[in-house]
């Protein structure tokens, strides 16, 4: 669609819609350390993924990306889970394979060490999409996903719309509100007393830190697998809940719909005039160099505005303005911004 004269096309991302599958209930599984997490290498393997979520009727999607700005990344990979403690990462765009005892940041001012593994095998990006892009579009074929706007956003770049879509985080949101966080992490420890791989220990940190296409793969499964598995469990334990709890007209009319809308205006963006926006800048600094000029000949000498303790001073005990307050701890004059409306 074109969106007003933004001149920017994009994708068609339909509104949410129900799916005729049934939502599964909690069930016992096992733990992430005893899950089946696999590494999908091959079409064939795709495929026979592809075929188990149109058998379910519902899949957690989840993608990795080399960053967390949804246009400017790019796609390193996509986790499928159609079974609480079986998931599936297909790695797309990996540059590094080999194990994890490969140290992270090891690079050295950009080239390889000689034992990087090379890249693992991995199925072509067009081609693994092509094949995704029927189901993931599918209405019959419910797709989960952990704030899915983003990875709907990153998908809706490759051409594919997914629809429908459920949200594990919406849905904590409209049934719990502010009672706690709605991230991942978060919701795994309090529903499935799950803590799950950090992020942290997969990508490290600091100037170690590498982006998730240098993950080594065996890592990678690890890490991504288990975003599938925990946010599949994480909706059989929420949405029931919603009818128990009477929010399904909530979810359903106002979160759900809402998010291809915001989705679409994220993606099309806000049009700035650079011209216009310079002239303000040039028009506020002029204006912010007369206003200290005028308050340097209010205040009878020249001090740093921006200092609240010389603030404080001039007003108070140079001027002699009333309602002036001591902070107990620093014995400084408040010129917080209820002091200041009040003066």
């Amino acid at each position: 669609s074109r969106y007003g004269d933004l001149d920017v096309e994009l994708p068609e991302i339909a509104a949410p819609q129900s799916s005729d599958a049934a939502v599964p209930q909690a069930e016992k599984a096992p733990a992430p350390a005893d899950s089946n997490y696999v590494a999908v290498q091959t079409v064939d393997d795709l495929k026979d993924w592809v075929a188990r979520a149109y058998e379910t009727g519902y899949v957690a999607v989840d993608t990795e990306t080399t960053g967390l700005d949804a246009m400017q990344v790019d796609l390193v990979g996509v986790s499928l889970s159609v079974k609480a403690g079986e998931a599936c990462y297909i790695p797309l765009a990996h540059t590094v394979g080999g194990a994890a005892g490969v140290a992270q940041g090891s690079f050295d001012l950009g080239e390889p060490a000689e034992d990087m593994p090379d890249a693992p095998d991995q199925i072509n990006i067009d081609e693994a999409l092509v094949i995704l892009k029927p189901m993931l579009e599918d209405p019959a074929v419910l797709k989960i996903g952990q704030n899915i706007k983003y990875d709907a956003m990153i998908l809706s770049r490759h051409g594919v719309a997914i629809r429908p879509m459920d949200d594990t985080m919406l849905l904590s949101f409209v049934l719990d509100a502010g009672s706690h966080g709605h991230g991942m992490d978060a919701l795994s420890k309090l529903h499935l007393d799950i803590v799950p791989v950090p992020f942290k220990e997969v990508v490290g940190t600091g100037k170690k830190q590498i982006t998730f296409d240098q993950v080594p793969l065996d890592e990678a499964v690890r890490y991504a697998a288990e975003d599938a598995d925990i946010t599949l469990r994480l909706h059989q334990v929420l949405k029931p809940r919603l009818a128990q709890d009477k929010m399904v007209t909530v979810y359903e009319t106002m979160e759900r719909p809402l998010s291809p809308v915001l989705l679409q205006m994220e993606m099309a963006g806000v049009k700035v005039d650079a011209k216009v926006l310079s002239d303000l800048s040039t028009d506020f600094a002029r204006r912010m160099v007369d206003l200290e000029a005028e308050i340097h000949q209010l205040a009878g000498r020249e001090f740093n505005i921006a200092s609240p303790k010389q603030l404080g001073e001039i007003l108070f005990d140079e001027m002699g303005l009333p309602g002036g307050k001591k902070s107990s701890k620093t014995g400084a004059w408040s010129t917080d911004a209820d002091v200041l409306d009040g003066l």
